[in-house]
């Protein structure tokens, strides 16, 4: 029997599985034990000291005498088996220091009896080790150190002394007054930059800050400045502290939950890594939320007058680039609380380089551009000018996600052979032109590719090459919100739709899978006022398409429009509407209608025994006489029947005496379908493609160029027989005047 163990305690971190824990202690009982579970530090609970048979039991688990032991952990007094993660257990020995033993004279000698004895007084003496390696002790190099406690009067704030512990000049501790000058913040902030964690810094020192509270960690807002009144106090230079320190380490200021004001502009505010924080800077009356609600809104200011080192709190210190203050929104991200709007109340005309809305940046609600109006009718004073601008520029880009609304903005002069861009969305962005927003002498002003435009009142499109080009299943709202339709007159107003005029290929152009409304808008002298193409759509509701070289609305291949009987305004285009094949209006009640076809000609007719070329039918002005410069294409079908063998047989079809196409058939007899397809490709020449099929098989095609002067657009049959007993005759004749391809 002997102890042959040197540590009295056992210490094991919880992982909330393990419920057998082995204590290789010697002890003669379990109740010789102590335990204690202690939380993390994080937790901020207190430790809890273990009940025996209540929250765990301890068995024997060794040969040795005292053995031993093993620690099973058991629900029961408030605590759940196994023990929590994170939790720490301890187990010691602290056996009860009394005299267990009575010895009788004059019996035989109690070995046992002693060697247990001995054992325990083993055991109290590792005990009290145990405790002495916890307390503070004088080194055993001090001599005679005075390291008792005054009395507890002289401890008491109450007693002379004053009740303040220091060290005098021996190192004794003492109670009374500092020997020096009272307890200062000063000296307090001395003692703890002295010591980790609490350090100057290699930023704070290259910066030269100025530390106030020491007690505070880098970074902390309140180490550089105490908000005494928040709101009130100017902590311009305790926040201007925090972002050099944060910025240069990498970390992030840490800000309280009140209010701070600043009277001047924060250097590198925005750049500095944003953490979660109920936190206010106020300046000049504004209000600019670390984390704002749904309700809130944050405005930075940007003036032609500003710089771009001034963070635009308030319009006092505003940037001076759009392009730096959209910039600045992505450490805000990767989306962005509440309402971000990028405002310049004082106008004035800003160049290149473009703005840019960070790819994949996403809002919870718009983010917002709002520039200076102008008075009725509104002229836009803040300008975004392209003069210069290399192929390919841009004034704005959204690229990703996206969503921009703008006011009050004129972009122009982004023009470099048709490649240039105003407002440019794409990748499932979506931008509201949401009133006084115009361009002038842009190339393509407006382009949504895979996302969603709307544009209100008070636009305006003038020059360039598209005004607005939707494509690859956008969808567009032209007119949004709006309730007057535009014309030259009245172009700028409020309420008043878009007016787009001037554009040499097209004012609207949908391309792709586009569909939506184009309402109230006015689009005026360009070459096709809405060009609808591939598989697109457009209501058009209360629109004015007048003056359009060629077409006010053009319609091909497989797309169509609407005007909901709303009589959409058309007057002095070229043609009013064209529809290309494929292509097709719905419900139109208004004042026009397009030419889809000449009415079916059902009049039976039979040529036979007259030899030589006959005209059979006639159509005047089947397809009118600007068939040439509108660049249209006409269809015609012929359904017959032919008898006899005695020789050959023509059909041919004539446009204006001239002839596009014919086929001359062998000495056969059955029915027959003759079609004919010719476009113009320009003035006054043509190409076509035909064929003949007689009996539905063996087809004759035929195809090529003519050059046909077109005047009064009348289109002819014409059929020749070559044998006295031989006949043509014909059924049906179906004439389509389908606009172009």
């Amino acid at each position: 029997m002997t102890i042959g163990t040197t540590q009295p305690r056992v210490t094991a971190l919880c992982d909330g599985v393990t419920t057998l824990f082995q204590v290789p202690v010697q002890a003669y009982l379990a109740t010789d034990f102590e335990a204690i579970l202690t939380p993390p530090v994080s937790s901020g609970l207190p430790p809890v000291t273990l009940t025996l048979n209540s929250n765990y039991t301890l068995a024997p688990a060794s040969s040795d005498s005292p053995p031993k032991w093993q620690l099973a952990t058991q629900t029961g007094g408030g605590l759940t088996s196994p023990f929590p993660a994170g939790y720490t257990l301890q187990v010691f020995v602290n056996p009860v220091q009394t005299q267990q033993t009575q010895y009788v004279q004059n019996q035989q000698f109690p070995s046992a009896a002693l060697q247990q004895n001995l054992d325990r007084l083993t055991q109290m003496v590792q005990r009290l080790e145990d405790q002495l390696n916890r307390a503070m002790v004088a080194p055993d190099s001090d001599s005679n150190p005075l390291v008792n406690l005054p009395t507890a009067v002289a401890r008491s704030l109450n007693g002379t002394g004053g009740g303040t512990p220091y060290f005098d000049a021996s190192g004794n501790l003492q109670i009374g007054l500092l020997p020096t000058t009272a307890l200062t913040q000063a000296a307090f902030n001395a003692f703890l930059l002295a010591s980790t964690p609490y350090p100057i810094t290699p930023a704070e020192s290259a910066a030269s800050l100025t530390i106030v509270n020491g007690i505070f960690l880098p970074g902390v807002i309140d180490r550089y400045g105490t908000n005494t009144a928040p709101g009130v106090t100017d902590m311009t230079v305790a926040v201007s502290a925090a972002c050099a320190q944060s910025l240069q380490a990498g970390g992030s200021p840490v800000w309280g939950a009140g209010t701070y004001l600043t009277s001047s502009s924060v250097p590198n505010l925005h750049q500095a890594r944003k953490a979660v924080s109920q936190a206010i800077i106020t300046r000049g009356g504004v209000s600019f939320y670390l984390s704002p609600s749904a309700s809130q809104t944050n405005t930075l200011f940007v003036e032609t007058t500003g710089s771009d080192a001034n963070d635009g709190l308030s319009d006092s210190q505003p940037m001076l680039t759009l392009a730096h203050a959209f910039s600045m929104l992505a450490f805000y991200g990767p989306v962005l609380a509440g309402t971000w709007t990028i405002s310049n109340p004082g106008g004035g005309t800003f160049t290149l380089p473009a703005i840019t809305i960070p790819a994949g940046l996403q809002s919870q609600n718009y983010i917002q551009f709002k520039g200076k109006p102008g008075t009725l009718p509104f002229t836009p004073q803040t300008i975004l000018d392209g003069t210069g601008a290399a192929a390919g520029a841009f004034a704005i880009n959204c690229n990703g996600n996206n969503t921009l609304l703008l006011q009050d903005l004129l972009v122009q002069n982004f023009a470099n052979a048709g490649s240039c861009y105003g407002v440019v969305a794409q990748e499932f962005s979506e931008v509201y032109l949401s009133s006084n927003v115009q361009f002038n002498n842009v190339d393509n002003a407006v382009k949504e590719q895979q996302g969603r435009i709307y544009y209100g009142q008070a636009g305006k499109i003038t020059g360039g090459v598209v005004g607005i080009t939707c494509i690859s299943g956008e969808t567009h709202t032209i007119g949004y919100n709006c309730t007057t339709t535009a014309t030259s007159g009245n172009a700028g107003q409020a309420n008043v739709g878009p007016y787009i005029t001037g554009c040499s290929q097209a004012g609207i152009l949908l391309q792709e899978n586009a569909t939506g409304h184009v309402d109230y808008t006015g689009i005026n002298n360009c070459a096709v006022g809405i060009d609808i193409i591939c598989a697109s759509r457009a209501n058009c509701n209360f629109s004015a398409l007048t003056s359009n070289a060629t077409a006010g609305l053009r319609l091909r291949s497989a797309s169509n429009w609407n005007d909901n009987g709303t009589s959409a305004n058309f007057s002095g285009n070229g043609t009013n509407v064209l529809l290309y094949g494929g292509t097709s209006e719905f419900t139109r009640q208004g004042t026009w209608t397009a030419p889809l076809r000449q009415p079916v000609d059902a009049t039976f007719i039979t040529n036979t025994g007259v030899l030589g070329a006959t005209t059979v039918k006639t159509y005047t002005g089947a397809i009118g006489a600007d068939f040439n410069t509108s660049v249209k294409n006409f269809r015609i079908r012929i359904v017959g029947t032919m008898t006899g063998t005695a020789g050959t047989k023509n059909i041919t079809v004539n446009l204006d005496g001239s002839a596009v196409a014919g086929f001359t058939t062998g000495a056969v007899a059955g029915d027959f379908v003759f079609e004919c397809e010719c476009y113009a490709t320009g003035t006054n020449t043509q190409s076509y493609e035909a064929s003949l099929t007689q009996n539905g098989q063996n087809p004759l095609v035929a195809q090529g160029s003519r050059s046909v002067t077109v005047s009064a657009g009348t289109i002819t049959v014409q059929e020749t027989i070559n044998g006295a007993a031989d006949t043509i005759s014909l059924r049906t004749v179906t004439i389509w005047n389908e606009g172009g391809f």
